[in-house]
């Protein structure tokens, strides 16, 4: 009879919700893992991803922004410890050195002001720190301030490339500079010189004297008369030089530009005082010598006493954001325009 009340029935059905409702149960509980772990999936992915391209592109600067060494001469020689009785007259150093590099091939992006160079030596002292008057240790402060002659240093002269093109010629006097020319001052001049740089402060397009350092970077302004330069001025007027400079900071060098650029060695003997003891201290203060005191907090000694003939030295150049070359090189001669490489 409808209406009446089956027991088997309704348990069947209580079973039968039971068993959907944890089916149910699972079916979320594997959505939700199926959601975190397509979560982790596509972060980790995107990770990659970026990981990839952040390769890609420092893989792409290395390739693209990368000079190669051309030759590196002699230009200066010098002798840094001139009057140390160990060494003899004349020059026995490398004082500096011109470098001719190029561009690589498919480099981009490669601006003057980018190239830093690292020349690297070993210095080894010459002298222990003792008073050389009586050759013991009464004039040394205590015993362990006497350094073993022997001692070594890992020393690195570094700087930025001002890179110049090949013809670019130095030392020209102010009555030859051209008008639209791009030149570095490297002596400067009197008051005449107020005109000389198109990029002037807004006084006429002029600046005063004092505006100009030694390093400065000008282009020559169509007012400056050149055939009449201070050179050939009267009046006890100094006359200015300059260098050509077909690259100021942020030129760009394309690939394959060949061009060249000055290291100057950074002195060795950064302590160069004279040779006595000192009355305060009762410490030599080796002047012409290489000692412990060279290498004192604040120093930072270059390499111009470790440049000699028989010598080695390691040249770095890196390309901010781009790539680096190293090579060796062996100093076989003193003599102006040598080969180092």
């Amino acid at each position: 009879m409808s209406g009446e009340f089956n027991p088997i029935n309704t348990r069947e059905e209580r079973e039968s919700g039971s068993i959907g409702i944890g089916a149910m149960i699972v079916f979320i509980a594997l959505i939700l893992v199926a959601a975190v772990a397509s979560t982790i999936i596509i972060k980790t992915a995107e990770e990659l991803q970026q990981n990839a391209e952040n390769t890609s592109d420092d893989t792409r600067k290395q390739i693209s922004g990368k000079v190669s060494l051309v030759d590196v001469f002699v230009k200066t020689a010098t002798s840094p410890l001139s009057g140390s009785p160990s060494v003899g007259s004349g020059n026995t150093d490398v004082a500096s050195m011109e470098v001719v590099a190029r561009v690589s091939s498919g480099s981009i992006g490669v601006e003057d002001g980018d190239i830093e160079f690292f020349i690297s030596c070993r210095v080894t002292l010459t002298h222990s720190g003792l008073n050389p008057a009586d050759g013991d240790l009464t004039d040394a402060l205590t015993l362990g301030q006497i350094v073993d002659p022997s001692t070594t240093y890992a020393v690195l002269d570094s700087g930025t490339a001002d890179t110049r093109a090949i013809g670019d010629v130095e030392d020209i006097p102010d009555s030859n500079l051209q008008v639209g020319g791009t030149y570095v001052i490297v002596t400067i001049a009197d008051t005449g010189w107020n005109d000389i740089d198109e990029n002037g402060d807004t006084n006429g397009g002029t600046k005063n004297l004092a505006a100009y350092s030694v390093g400065d970077e000008i282009t020559v302004d169509a007012g400056w008369n050149g055939a009449a330069g201070l050179a050939n001025v009267g009046g006890g007027e100094t006359a200015g030089t300059a260098d050509d400079d077909s690259y100021f900071d942020g030129d760009e060098l394309t690939a394959g530009t060949v061009f060249k650029f000055e290291i100057d060695l950074g002195a060795t003997d950064t302590h160069d005082v004279d040779d006595n003891v000192d009355a305060g201290n009762g410490v030599y203060k080796s002047a012409n010598e290489i000692t412990h005191h060279d290498f004192a907090l604040g120093r930072s000694p270059g390499c111009d006493a470790e440049a000699g003939t028989g010598q080695s030295l390691e040249i770095r150049l890196v390309v901010d954001g781009g790539g680096e070359t190293l090579a060796s090189l062996e100093i076989d001669s003193l003599v102006l325009g040598s080969s180092l490489m």
